[in-house]
């Protein structure tokens, strides 16, 4: 018991409590406007009283890893491509960070787009000699996707690639120049393939994407990071008249095993705010 003395009166009672402050959370998300910064925002409103979340835009998956893998990291928790954290692994073998997966924010799926005129049903068609496979930039999902699954699929590591922006490469694959595909790994109904669909759904195919290979558990926890799936048929006018085997990774909010621990209730309604979504 402590004495208090007011203006010459005394007073006894308890020592008062300090409140705990409420936690922040830096979380790296991707540019503004894309999947994963929208996601970001709506986790900082969600998560409400519990946590302040700093939504931070960056270029994606892999600049997210970078940030957290930073000394001192730049995040305390990332959204990204479960296969991008199994890639940064083969990539950065001396690498010491720890992540926990606190929860699955969605599942994406790969789309691999070829033109008409290359006549190509499944990837495993694909040939080295002819064929040429476009990816967003360096560090972006897309591009993530193909190096991790030309590491599990020996058959398509020989296939040449080169990078494009979406949009051009969407163009330059329907203009039927040259027998080639491109690779998107998106939620189905996303602006960039509804617009492929609409504009140039005639001259391009959904090829499938079966799971040779891609299955196999990767990564210092031993996951496999993709699983079989299907875009349905209607999901796309024109891309596609029947359904289409294909492969989903999910896109993963990964946090700080520090600040999780340090902040354990924070760490929860986070969880309960990403699956929500």
């Amino acid at each position: 018991m402590r004495t208090f003395v007011f203006f010459g009166l005394v007073w006894l009672g308890a020592a008062p409590i300090a409140q705990a402050q409420t936690p922040t959370l830096r979380l790296c998300t991707g540019a503004v406007g894309d999947h994963y910064h929208r996601l970001g925002t709506t986790i900082a409103k969600t998560v409400g009283p519990h946590a302040k979340v700093e939504v931070i835009a960056t270029r994606g998956s892999w600049d997210n890893l970078e940030r957290i893998d930073s000394e001192p990291p730049r995040c305390d928790a990332i959204l990204a491509q479960d296969d991008a954290w199994a890639l940064y692994q083969f990539e950065k073998p001396k690498s010491a960070l720890m992540m926990d997966r606190v929860a699955v924010a969605y599942p994406e799926l790969v789309h691999l787009l070829c033109n008409a005129k290359a006549d190509i049903k499944n990837a495993s068609e694909l040939d080295a000699a002819r064929h040429t496979v476009l990816l967003n930039a360096f560090g972006s999902g897309t591009y993530i996707t193909w190096g991790l699954m030309a590491r599990l699929n020996a058959k398509l590591a020989p296939i040449k690639t080169r990078t494009a922006s979406p949009d051009a490469a969407i163009a330059e694959v329907a203009a039927n120049t040259a027998p080639m595909c491109m690779l998107l790994v998106t939620a189905t109904g996303g602006r960039t393939l509804s617009a492929a669909d609409t504009q140039h759904g005639k001259a391009l195919n959904l090829v499938a994407l079966n799971g040779q290979g891609l299955h196999r558990k990767v990564g210092r926890d031993r996951r496999a990071v993709y699983a079989d799936a299907q875009i349905a048929a209607g999901t796309y006018t024109d891309l596609a008249q029947a359904d289409v085997a294909t492969q989903s990774v999910d896109a993963v909010f990964f946090i700080n095993p520090e600040w999780k621990a340090r902040h354990p209730k924070a760490a929860r309604h986070l969880a309960k705010a990403v699956q929500g979504q």
